[in-house]
């Protein structure tokens, strides 16, 4: 156990250190020379700093909710939610900061209103659409929508997909794919934990046309 808390302690420590390596040197570079820099260089700098910011802001508020998680001190709020404005909010701000090859297109029908903690939700559809966005060769499509006494939303993306029989594995805490798009190994988990506690249901199979399809139904209002 010993071991695991001490490897999973340097897999965060890189992963926090990554973007912050890249904030330094964008920043650094903006410092030295931004005003004699072309406008697009310019731009582009700015646009990495934002980028890395986001992912470094999710990944500490992943932390501090796993660990709230541990210690049994995370809070629930539960409320009627319109699932898909917070979604809509969520895909435009990726949109935002993805890379330029990356399309992020969000579609709602039908009332989804649900019981959830909108904060949360929140947390849990940044985090499957940044998955999203990582693994995705060029589109990520997120749809929200009514069925019967659920609201469900699926997040696919075009990518290679889930490895065979590793469907349940990949929400385990920790637990990293071995793809160069790997993250912390806790998005996941947090989202599966955040969705049990939503009273919801979370789970993620192939897509049709390919890649991953990850499926969250939360309890309509």
């Amino acid at each position: 156990m010993a071991e695991q808390e001490t490897d999973a302690l340097a897999m965060l420590a890189h992963e926090l250190r990554t973007p912050l390596s890249t904030i330094v040197a964008a920043a650094a570079g903006l410092e030295r020379g931004g005003d004699q820099l072309p406008r697009d260089k310019q731009r582009a700098l700015v646009r990495l700093l934002a980028t890395e910011a986001e992912r470094l802001a999710r990944l500490v508020d992943d932390i501090v909710a796993a660990a709230k998680i541990d210690a049994g001190q995370l809070p629930i709020q539960l409320t009627d939610t319109v699932v898909a404005d917070v979604v809509a909010d969520a895909a435009y701000a990726a949109q935002t900061t993805a890379p330029r090859s990356r399309s992020i297109d969000h579609q709602a029908s039908g009332d989804t209103t649900a019981q959830s903690d909108p904060d949360r939700l929140r947390q849990v559809i940044d985090n499957l659409i940044d998955n999203a966005v990582k693994h995705a060769d060029g589109s990520v499509d997120v749809t929200t929508r009514r069925l019967e006494d659920v609201v469900r939303v699926e997040i696919v993306d075009d990518g290679p997909g889930i490895p065979p029989h590793q469907e349940n594995a990949i929400f385990e805490k920790f637990r990293r794919l071995d793809s160069p798009a790997s993250g912390s190994g806790l998005g996941l988990w947090l989202c599966h934990e955040l969705v049990n506690r939503m009273n919801g249901r979370i789970w993620v199979t192939d897509a049709p046309a390919g890649g991953a399809c990850f499926v969250i139904e939360l309890p309509a209002a």
